[in-house]
């Protein structure tokens, strides 16, 4: 069969007569007389386009136009409105509500075919293969495993990795307390804030890029507020799975720093993720939280084991010490890296402005990161 194509129209005389011209041409009709039928269908069928009325009987055809918009499912579906001859203002409130076209009643068949057949190929066009960066999410199993901190060194050594090194993305995915702009130095932009003020539909790869800062590494490093817990907004999952797809297509890998937990916008970015890095310190009690949060990921989230590499975090006063074959072992994950705790070279890359894969990368710390960053550039 042909496209698919959704018919919204009250009109039982339209429906008979646009169905068989379009189904003549190869296309696969269906129809729903109610918009709400309609809504019902648009969101749980595989449809190219919807042809839409304006003069529904229970919600009008702008309404429907603007619940599709608002569903991530159906968000860009492409919809042309059926609109009225006499009254020009219904085209302005049809491009207002969200349509992609219009085309005024009585319908003519030759025009019908022609606006179908001009959306159908923008929409195979925009569907054509892009580039799309690999996605590497960072996770802690607790506060205060340094996840932010590997995400920076992960970020900044997959830049440096050759002289012609990949572009690199760095993104706190968490509204407030973020940390990148004060350790980066990095002013001028209200990065994730600025994101989150307008609807999740309407967060273009344009309005990304102009967030991003420039570190000294390359890396272009999208900061989140640095605010209390809870002052800051809300970061839902449409606006974090939009502002990800955006910088995949500005990005050959994008380093996402999405804290801990799994609230709702962390869970759909790890649906997405090309492979997780759970950063956790090598003892019982972070292994033990590791371990919870694992399988939360693999029973619920659907995430493959071996989508998932656990980084061991050396920390002052973390208790005593677990193997890294014992945290392997137990965890049924493979350990990419053992960072060791270096206090003053850490002190060292915060007062320079640089993660420490670059600030000292000739120490046993830059190294070790250097090859962490390696190995996930190597998946």
């Amino acid at each position: 069969m042909g496209d698919k194509i959704l018919l919204i129209d009250d009109d039982l005389q339209v429906v008979r007569v646009v169905s068989l011209f379009l189904e003549d041409r190869g296309y696969e009709i269906d129809s729903a007389m109610l918009s709400k039928e309609g809504l019902e269908k648009a969101k749980s069928g595989d449809f190219d386009l919807v042809l839409l009325d304006i003069g529904m009987p229970d919600i009008d055809g702008y309404e429907v136009c603007r619940q599709l918009r608002a569903d991530r499912a159906t968000a860009d579906l492409p919809i042309i409105m059926f609109t009225s001859a006499k009254r020009g203002q219904d085209r302005v409130e049809a491009f207002s509500s969200g349509a992609d076209d219009s085309i005024s009643k009585p319908v003519s068949g030759q025009e019908l075919i022609a606006r179908v057949q001009a959306m159908l190929l923008r929409k195979r066009r925009a569907a054509a293969p892009a580039k799309k960066g690999k996605l590497i999410t960072l996770l802690g199993c607790k506060g205060g495993v340094g996840t932010t901190t590997a995400a920076a060194n992960i970020a900044v050594g997959l830049a440096q990795a050759t002289d012609d090194g990949p572009a690199v993305a760095l993104a706190e995915l968490r509204s407030g307390q973020g940390t990148l702009a004060v350790e980066l130095a990095l002013q001028g932009r209200s990065g994730l804030a600025e994101l989150l003020v307008t609807e999740p539909k309407n967060v273009t790869a344009a309005a990304v890029a102009e967030q991003l800062q420039d570190h000294a590494s390359g890396v272009k490093v999208l900061c989140a507020e640095t605010k209390p817990f809870g002052a800051a907004a809300a970061l839902s999952a449409d606006h974090a799975v939009r502002v990800v797809e955006r910088l995949q297509g500005l990005a050959d890998y994008v380093i996402a720093d999405l804290g801990v937990g799994l609230e709702e916008a962390t869970r759909e970015v790890l649906k997405t993720s090309y492979h997780v890095v759970m950063t956790l310190t090598p003892d019982a009690a972070a292994v033990a939280l590791a371990e919870g949060l694992l399988t939360e990921m693999t029973d619920a989230l659907k995430l493959e084991p071996d989508r998932t590499t656990l980084l061991l975090m050396h920390r002052e006063g973390a208790g005593p010490t677990v193997t890294k074959a014992s945290i392997e072992e137990r965890l049924k994950r493979t350990v990419a890296g053992l960072i060791p705790h270096q206090p003053q070279l850490a002190a060292e890359a915060r007062m320079g402005h640089t993660p420490m894969v670059a600030q000292s990368p000739k120490s046993i710390v830059g190294q070790q990161w250097q090859l962490v960053a390696e190995y996930v550039g190597s998946l």
